[in-house]
């Protein structure tokens, strides 16, 4: 599958990693062991405050990186709950002069508050509020030659297929609609599943139409998921290619310098959208 936008996984790694990052802050400052730190946090018997320390900044950073609706209001909590939990301790850091810890306090606020203000700005903020622009949650495409049935007595050929479906040539010219029937054999074996056409179009020249797996039974499910796992290990062809995750990265890094790559771009996804309908233009 595509990767997320690597700004969001950025922020969401730096959430998770958090409580590591906050331990060993504490054991540089105090000359004292993490495990001393860790020990600390418990002997103070205060249920709220562990799970502040601990668990609350990665749920902030799972909310972010999965992507949700409901990411955007789980993670505002936390930075609401991180702020009040922090604030209450300024007065008290002044007092006993602990001004390292107040400093990274304010720190660790500002750069909380900045993050905040990134994730509202809605070319960022979209990606969670409409599912239609999550570019990384469609399914690769293997490309393929299987010869198939459908509908009627009807035959062409599967070019390309995913686990959410897959597309079709035709033998004959003919538009599709509807609901039809699909019939394949792969490694000897018959799959029947049923699809729902999507739309009529041409793909890397070929005229033919998409279609969307529909209402699948138990067995055309696990027909699917094997044969998806059978693509894979081979290493068939697909789109997109595959990349190391490292590669992907300083991808997105080179970027930067040009002043790119700071918010989520236009994905492959919506990519591939366009280039079909310039296709069925062109058609």
């Amino acid at each position: 599958m595509y990767h997320r936008p690597w700004p969001l996984i950025i922020i969401a790694i730096m959430h998770m990693l958090e409580p590591l990052t906050k331990i060993a802050y504490f054991s540089l400052i105090q000359q004292k062991s993490p495990i001393t730190i860790i020990l600390n946090q418990f002997q103070q018997l205060d249920i709220l405050h562990i799970f502040a320390f601990f668990f609350l900044f990665p749920i902030g950073g799972i909310a972010i990186y999965a992507v949700k609706h409901w990411s955007l209001w789980v993670f505002l909590g936390v930075e609401c709950w991180a702020i009040a939990a922090n604030f209450s301790q300024l007065h008290h850091l002044l007092e006993t002069m602990q001004y390292g810890t107040f400093a990274t306090i304010i720190l660790f606020a500002a750069v909380n508050t900045a993050v905040v203000i990134y994730l509202m700005i809605p070319a960022v903020r979209v990606a969670y509020t409409d599912p239609r622009l999550r570019w990384w949650e469609a399914f690769p495409r293997y490309f393929v030659n299987y010869p198939c049935s459908y509908g009627a007595h009807r035959r062409g050929t599967i070019l390309n297929i995913s686990k959410g479906g897959l597309f079709i040539k035709p033998d004959n010219l003919n538009e599709q609609h509807g609901i039809i029937h699909i019939s394949f054999i792969h490694d000897g074996k018959e799959i029947n599943v049923y699809g729902r056409v999507i739309h009529n179009f041409t793909f890397e020249g070929e005229h033919g139409f998409g279609v969307e797996f529909h209402e699948l039974n138990e067995e055309g499910h696990k027909s699917i998921r094997k044969l998806i796992k059978t693509l894979e290990s081979l290493k068939v062809k697909r789109r997109p290619e595959r990349r190391p995750i490292f590669s992907s990265f300083l991808n997105w890094a080179k970027k930067l310098p040009k002043g790119e790559g700071i918010f989520p771009e236009k994905g492959p996804r919506k990519q591939d959208k366009e280039a079909d309908n310039k296709n069925k233009k062109a058609s």
